[in-house]
């Protein structure tokens, strides 16, 4: 890896580390289940992050009905249409980009636990007499333990938590690429925790093509997730990610409740509601107040001489 490209997430390596070494050698939890409980405590650390994002996106979705009619209105004039645009978001004081923020704090993680598991952690796992020479996605060429339940594995018999074994779900090495039936049953836990998250995050107003486009992604990712080969371990990142997204936005939805969008009737009818009031009240009187008194006739002068 470039040292250009590691060395602005480095640092984060270096945090991760040792949290991953307390779980392990300290409480003799397995390293698949010290990478789930480092994720949850990322999650809950850019938690603020999350709950800005929820309230950002419930504003894009509120008022959404009046993007559409703006939309429509300024289809050739791209500049007004973008002047209109700004203008919404002022008066609602929507940030359109509000909603990217745990996404962007997510990508340093990513990518920290990905060369984690490919250099520092594998070196950690595997000890010193590893060959480094080694590919990547080879891990530690640890042996499957066929003691113990399938879970947990061997119990390790030490520690606070020494029930535990170093297998998890199957996982015997989190730094070497799942293959076979393991690779299979991480696939379906992560497109199926991906496609409830996107469920969740789905706004009341999307139309069948949103929605096709949102449960689609995850297929389509894996497509490209496959041939980069990436550790075990960064599976069990991204799942527990997901589930703890899907969480998150329940729970939030539970606080605050679902969004109401604001239709284009109820924010340009009463102004023109009003101008039709005032025009009709031109030439009707006031209630409570005496009618006005009928016009006088005009005596019509007789022509001719009196007799």
């Amino acid at each position: 890896m470039p040292a250009a490209v590691l060395a602005p997430i480095q640092w984060l390596i270096d945090l991760f580390l040792p949290v991953l070494e307390f779980f392990h050698d300290t409480l003799s939890i397995p390293w698949g289940l010290s990478i789930i409980l480092l994720t949850v405590l990322l999650r809950l650390a850019v938690l603020p992050l999350g709950i800005k994002s929820f309230k950002s996106m419930r504003g894009l979705q509120a008022i959404a009905p009046q993007m559409k009619a703006l939309q429509a209105k300024y289809k050739d004039d791209r500049q007004r249409l973008q002047q209109e645009t700004m203008k919404l978001y002022s008066e609602h004081k929507v940030n359109p980009f509000g909603s990217c923020l745990p996404i962007l704090a997510q990508i340093p993680f990513l990518i920290a636990f990905f060369y984690m598991l490919r250099t520092d952690l594998k070196f950690e796992i595997c000890g010193d007499g590893v060959d480094r020479n080694l590919p990547h996605d080879v891990g530690c060429g640890a042996v499957p333990n066929p003691v113990g339940n399938w879970m947990f594995g061997q119990p390790k018999g030490n520690g606070p938590l020494g029930g535990f074994g170093e297998s998890f779900i199957g996982i015997h090495d989190i730094t070497a690429v799942a293959t076979g039936g393991l690779l299979i049953l991480l696939l379906v836990l992560y497109v199926g925790s991906q496609m409830a998250s996107s469920l969740v995050n789905m706004p009341p107003t999307a139309d069948k093509n949103q929605k096709r486009l949102m449960l689609g992604l995850p297929l389509v990712f894996v497509i490209f997730l496959i041939p980069i080969k990436p550790p075990s371990g960064l599976f069990l990142y991204w799942i527990t990610t997901n589930v703890f997204t899907l969480v998150q936005q329940w729970g939030l939805i539970r606080v605050f409740g679902h969004v109401k969008p604001v239709t284009v009737d109820e924010d340009e009818e009463p102004a023109k509601g009003g101008a039709k009031a005032a025009t009709a009240a031109a030439g009707k009187a006031p209630s409570g107040s005496a009618p006005p008194p009928p016009p006088r006739k005009r005596k019509k002068k007789r022509s001719g001489r009196r007799r």
